[in-house]
């Protein structure tokens, strides 16, 4: 099992049903085990790694993925099932499509926007996501870019 922690927002935007607005609500996930490998020097702190362009993460199919907010047991599902999927209580996915981004760390919080995160921890959009499934179980795995 790696060391560090992720935190994944994959924004859902619906229609409310008796306001009819369009509005768009975080689907956070915190992602337990995985490994986060910066692009450039850089320097860790509490806030994440600053100074970093970019960074590749390490996800084991086996991660641990709970709800950031209620601490629920999640489960993958692959993009496409995952966009099907009516609801999306207790699912997580990862993809480049939409507006996906992810924290360094244990980052929960709900009620910021993105541009308010930003202004506290290193906040990097999923730039790419390949799948890695060869190998024994422990090798099989997801890498993440982000920028």
């Amino acid at each position: 099992m790696f060391p560090h922690t992720l935190t994944l927002y994959m924004p859902q935007t619906c229609t409310h049903p008796t306001t009819l607005r369009t509005e768009t609500t975080p689907r956070i996930t915190v992602l337990e085990g995985v490994l986060t490998v910066p692009a450039k020097a850089s320097t860790a702190g509490d806030k994440g790694y600053a100074g970093v362009d970019r960074v590749t993460v390490y996800i084991p199919f086996s991660v641990a993925a709970t709800d950031g907010i209620t601490g629920q047991e999640k489960r993958y599902m692959p993009p496409r099932a995952y966009a099907q999927a009516e609801d999306k209580t207790g699912l997580w996915t990862l993809s480049t499509a939409g507006k996906a981004f992810f924290i360094p760390g244990r980052v929960a919080e709900p009620t910021l926007t993105r541009q308010q995160l930003e202004q506290s921890w290193e906040v990097y959009s999923i730039t790419s996501v390949t799948e890695r499934d060869f190998g024994p179980v422990s090798m099989k795995h997801w890498e993440i870019g982000g920028a």
